[in-house]
């Protein structure tokens, strides 16, 4: 008598996830408008799936609203592909005042 005639194979991927990384970038603000700073999130190799992540902007020397418009959220880099962007409103003015600096967060959430 045979109570079971299927067997199970786990196949188990043992390549570890590509890592993501964002690039450092430069504007020269304006008198006004907005630019935007452009961060380009890396992969450290091709994957088979999307690469989910969370992002936020934290305030250094320059602040959100006044020198920055904040930009948060999910995003991805999509599967087969190794690179995206976010794109960043930096706001012109005309007070003079020394260069600033924000950060760009990019806790990792790899779905």
């Amino acid at each position: 008598m045979i109570v079971n005639g299927v067997g199970v194979c786990a196949i188990i991927d043992n390549e570890p996830r590509p890592t993501l990384s964002v690039n450092d970038v430069t504007v020269t603000e304006g008198d006004n408008g907005s630019k935007d700073a452009v961060f380009t999130v890396s992969l450290s190799g091709p994957y088979n799936g999307q690469a989910g992540f969370s992002f936020r902007l934290s305030d250094g020397t320059a602040h959100a609203e006044e020198d920055f418009q904040t930009v948060f959220g999910g995003s991805g880099v999509p599967a087969g592909q190794t690179q995206t962007t976010i794109s960043v409103p930096i706001i012109g003015g005309t007070i003079t005042e020394p260069n600033e600096t924000f950060f760009s967060i990019f806790p990792i959430q790899q779905t």
